[in-house]
């Protein structure tokens, strides 16, 4: 006799799991830890049960037309079994693993772990509607992690379209649900653009923040390379007779080498330090590794707490160089090269020494650019700009 949800609520956990028929080859799974389960158990030989969903989220109507659209599916035999655990943990293993670094690969297993394998694990990849993926997402968006619910979503269909090139999935049901999903405004890393403002920091940095740490901080600012690249430099990355640093591609976002054309500021912090290991700079607390990942960022947040100006971090040198950087009207091609930005298409072929004899030009601008706002100067003359960027056929 068909199953109620009176009925349902009725029935208590026992020591193993057993079930209870609805009919027509589906049953209600009820668990150890009190957790009631729709399961499909087809007669037709070699198919496996399967999972349709969990009581009472999946109502009995729900679990009924899961299992007749499942039935008529597979009657088909469009698909083979396999459940989103089993397409995912292949997907992570063959198309994840070899490509992200280990932080990646964490929050990977992270979100599998904590929203789609108890949703979703020991169903049928093919059993999930976009519904069922939508009430996962809507709860995780409920909690304000709007960026987690979309990075989620964006997960399901990265799986999903493995499984649709290997013939085993129907579609990607990612797809129906982005635009429900709160939308994710993306907001740029604090910085400080106002040359005054920039000046008082960098007075403040040499009062308040303690020798070591300031040269790390005042170099980032020189170079404005990414946080992870300024604690990492090494001594056999930086040519002192060319006066630049050559960044490996195995320590870039972008995973190509890059130049760094050093300033003759940045130089003299370099030759400032006693060369002990392979870091430039090398944490006081725990030689041989470099200094902390928040060790700049306390230093900031320190400095700007006590002088009321507002929050800056370390990435924001480099929204304050290419600001001020454009500003000055310098090739906006320079600066992106110089940040480390790939050009797309037909660009990304060019030598990673594109523009260099600008991008050196332009960083020891920007370093006497910095040394006169803290010292309350004007700022340095930019014509010899037109005549360097004529010679290198640069539109101006």
């Amino acid at each position: 006799m068909p199953l109620t949800d009176v009925q349902i609520k009725k029935l208590e956990p026992r020591e193993t799991e057993y079930l209870v028929c609805d009919f027509d080859c589906l049953y209600i799974s009820i668990r150890p830890s009190g957790t009631k389960a729709w399961v499909y158990r087809p007669r037709t030989k070699g198919q496996k049960k399967k999972v349709l969903g969990q009581w009472p989220s999946m109502s009995v109507k729900e679990a009924r037309q899961a299992r007749d659209e499942h039935a008529a599916r597979h009657a088909g035999q469009c698909f083979p079994d396999v459940t989103f655990r089993e397409m995912a943990n292949e997907w992570f293993k063959h198309k994840a693993l070899p490509v992200f670094k280990p932080k990646t690969l964490h929050l990977i297993q992270q979100r599998l772990n904590d929203y789609l394998f108890p949703a979703f694990g020991d169903l049928d990849i093919n059993d999930v509607t976009p519904s069922m993926l939508l009430m996962v997402c809507q709860k995780i968006d409920e909690d304000g992690k709007h960026e987690t619910a979309h990075r989620v979503n964006s997960l399901w269909g990265q799986i999903a379209r493995y499984g649709i090139a290997s013939q085993r999935c129907v579609r990607d049901v990612s797809h129906d649900i982005t635009d429900a999903l709160t939308p994710v405004v993306n907001q740029s890393m604090d910085s400080i653009h106002n040359h005054a403002l920039l000046g008082q920091l960098l007075r403040a940095i040499d009062e308040y923040v303690t020798p070591h740490t300031a040269r790390l901080v005042i170099f980032q600012a020189y170079t404005f390379v990414r946080p992870t690249e300024a604690r990492h430099i090494e001594w056999s990355e930086i040519d002192f007779d060319n006066a630049k640093w050559e960044i490996p591609a195995t320590k870039i976002k972008k995973k190509y080498p890059h130049i760094v054309p050093l300033s003759r500021q940045a130089i003299l912090i370099i030759k400032s330090l006693r060369r002990r290991g392979k870091y430039v700079f090398e944490s006081v607390e725990k030689p041989p590794a470099c200094m902390s990942s928040m060790t700049m960022t306390m230093a900031l947040r320190r400095v700007c707490r006590i002088t009321g100006l507002p929050h800056m971090v370390p990435h924001g040198w480099r929204s304050a160089a290419s600001t001020i950087l454009n500003e000055y009207q310098w090739p906006a091609d320079a600066i992106e090269r110089q940040l480390a930005h790939k050009p797309k298409g037909v660009r990304a072929a060019y030598n990673f020494a594109q523009y260099l004899p600008i991008r050196r030009t332009m960083m020891q601008w920007w370093a006497d650019f910095l040394e006169a706002m803290k010292n309350g100067t004007r700022p340095p003359e930019v014509e010899y700009r037109k005549e360097l960027m004529l010679s290198l056929g640069l539109t101006i």
